[in-house]
């Protein structure tokens, strides 16, 4: 038997599967590209470099190995963004300079990598950064200590409170109780940043007001992002360019270039 084949028919046929395949094609392409994680830098870390970039030319700066790669792009005016993990470290913890440096880019998630850093420069950690609850409570602990934000659990307990001597405000005092001691020691002070607490600026430092040089006392400070976290800083660390620049405002720590949350630039030479 004679078959006929009606050719115009097959050609739409071939043509419409053809189209459909397309679709298909081109929407699972889409939907693979959507769900392929997009590398970027942290926003912080972006407006610094962009700052940096805007505000100078013909400039290098240091900048931590993970973020060197996608950094590069922000390069303008004759500037010059570098990496070397050696240099870094010995910057941050050993206040090293070098030839042709002129900034250094730091950020607070380098106390993830400070065995890494300690590592670079031929040292080994010998401290440890010690966390304590982020939630807090608004309450008078003694009559000396009051109005005071108490952050504690069943383990650790810091407060930042009022001194009252003799019923009179003398300064702020900030204590703390450390795991496996239930010795209170009084701290070298606290800074606040991004609170509701303390409002007065994005970042605010209280001293203690009395001396912490003593048995109970401690040399570090507490450092309480809102929410966040909240951790003491130890003396050696706090001594370092990279806890003086970096945990401290401003305006105390004054090489201090340009500030965006969790990143900083800081002049070098």
């Amino acid at each position: 038997m004679l078959l006929r084949i009606n050719t115009r028919l097959m050609s739409i046929a071939i043509a419409a599967l053809i189209t459909v395949s397309i679709i298909a094609y081109l929407v699972l392409f889409s939907n693979l590209f959507q769900q392929a994680p997009q590398q970027q830098l942290p926003t912080d870390i972006q407006y610094a470099l962009e700052y940096f970039n805007a505000a100078n030319s013909n400039s290098t700066i240091l900048v931590p190995s993970q973020y060197y790669q996608l950094a590069k792009q922000f390069e303008i005016n004759g500037n010059s963004i570098i990496e070397n993990d050696s240099e870094y470290a010995n910057i941050l913890l050993k206040n090293a300079s070098y030839p042709g440096v002129n900034y250094v880019l730091i950020d607070m998630a380098q106390l993830n990598s400070l065995a890494d850093l300690y590592n670079e420069t031929g040292s080994i950690l010998s401290f440890g950064i010690t966390e304590f609850p982020i939630n807090y409570t608004i309450e008078n602990l003694t009559s000396g200590a009051k109005n005071c934000a108490v952050f504690r659990n069943s383990t650790r307990e810091f407060a930042q409170c009022d001194l009252y001597v003799a019923n009179a405000r003398y300064g702020p005092i900030s204590l703390a109780i450390f795991p496996g001691n239930d010795t209170l020691y009084t701290v070298k002070g606290a800074v606040f940043y991004s609170s509701n607490i303390y409002s007065k600026s994005n970042m605010t430092y209280l001293p203690s007001s009395v001396a912490t040089n003593g048995t109970y006392s401690k040399d570090g400070i507490m450092f309480v992002y809102e929410n966040v976290a909240s951790f003491y800083i130890p003396g050696k660390l706090l001594s370092t360019f990279y806890g003086r620049e970096m945990f401290m405002p401003p305006s105390i720590a004054v090489n201090v270039t340009a500030s965006y949350g969790e990143a900083r630039v800081i002049r070098l030479q």
